[in-house]
């Protein structure tokens, strides 16, 4: 119910902070939240503070998005199981794979996938500063651990976003 009346109230708003505790639902909400992004055919910046939460992110994404499938394999519900493709082909979304950019180390910063993946100082141009041409068609900001915001390049980043529709931000 949080993951629901959280991905509810960040359509509704479009600008929110949302406070969830540890394990009850962040990464799923945010993922849900992709999720509609995806099948609207906008692009996403979803900020995360470390790389290892850029892999972990990436993981949860793939585990939500092939869970239902396996669980339906399991039971070997070929019904089940045709309706989740046809239900990911009215999405825009056959494989989470092919929306999802990772950004760290050296990776390129710009992608035609709709979700991009990234810690902040990835996307800096060092001394706080960050290139504006990252920024230019996003249309959903998501911060994962808003609360270390605090730093120069996030607000920098933050202020890129200033024609992104949808700004929101996850702490617990």
């Amino acid at each position: 119910n949080h993951q629901i009346e959280g991905f509810v109230h960040s359509m509704v708003n479009k600008r929110a902070v949302l406070i969830m505790a540890t394990g009850s639902g962040k990464s799923l909400t945010i993922y849900m939240l992709c999720r509609y992004f995806i099948w609207k055919n906008m692009k996403v910046l979803l900020l995360v503070p470390r790389v290892d939460l850029v892999n972990q992110m990436n993981g949860d994404f793939k585990d939500y998005f092939y869970s239902l499938e396996n669980r339906y394999l399991a039971e070997d519900n070929q019904e089940a199981i045709k309706s989740i493709h046809k239900n990911r082909e009215d999405l825009n979304c056959s494989n989470i794979e092919e929306h999802v950019h990772l950004i760290y180390g050296g990776q390129e910063k710009t992608t035609n996938k709709l979700i991009s993946i990234s810690t902040r100082d990835s996307l800096s141009l060092g001394q706080g500063r960050v290139n504006p041409i990252y920024f230019k068609d996003i249309d959903a900001f998501i911060g994962d651990e808003i609360h270390t915001i605090g730093a120069s390049t996030s607000a920098d980043i933050v202020k890129e976003c200033s024609n992104t529709p949808y700004k929101l931000g996850f702490t617990g």
